[in-house]
């Protein structure tokens, strides 16, 4: 079976797109880094719930030098309804969420920036892998899907080693 045509079928795509998508290897390295991120980081099962406790334990393992770049976007970005809406889909609202959009940034504590970069990460896997965020757009998404794979791996590379580790180690 030709799994390309396979994929474009089930994604309700063309198989040019497909091919694009897997192309920029972005969905695949989001497959293989999730499950990692998941087990080791959240003990197998990731639920939005889990994130406040985890974000209290994690916060230590980051600086807002590591971070701010990628929170920034993110607290800017879902501050615009439209761009929220997409994130949460179904979810009208996210009382975790909002409390931390509705706050100007430099408000921010460094356990919000991980609450926000741990909840936009679960989103966009959400999203991507249960077939919110339609194929073809996946390229739109380049900046904000990059920015949580960079967060998914050096979150998993500072708790691995126990020590803050910064995106270029």
């Amino acid at each position: 079976m030709d799994s390309i045509k396979w994929l474009a079928s089930h994604y309700g795509t063309d198989e040019g797109s497909m091919k694009e998508v897997l192309k920029t290897e972005r969905a695949t390295t989001y497959l293989l880094i999730w499950p990692v991120f998941e087990q080791e980081l959240f003990g197998g099962f990731m639920m939005c719930k889990d994130i406040p406790a985890k974000a209290t334990e994690y916060q230590t393992l980051v600086t807002s030098d590591h971070i701010d770049e990628m929170a920034i976007h993110f607290h800017k970005r879902y501050k615009d309804s439209e761009n929220k809406r997409h994130l949460l889909h179904d979810q009208k609202n996210n009382p975790l969420f909002d409390s931390i959009i509705n706050k100007e940034y430099d408000d921010l504590s460094i356990e919000d920036k991980v609450v926000l970069l741990l909840f936009v990460s679960y989103r966009y896997r959400n999203n991507i892998f249960h077939g919110n965020k339609n194929v073809r757009t996946w390229k739109n998404y380049t900046t904000e899907i990059d920015y949580c794979l960079d967060f998914m791996m050096m979150l998993l590379d500072s708790y691995t080693r126990g020590k803050v580790v910064g995106p270029d180690e």
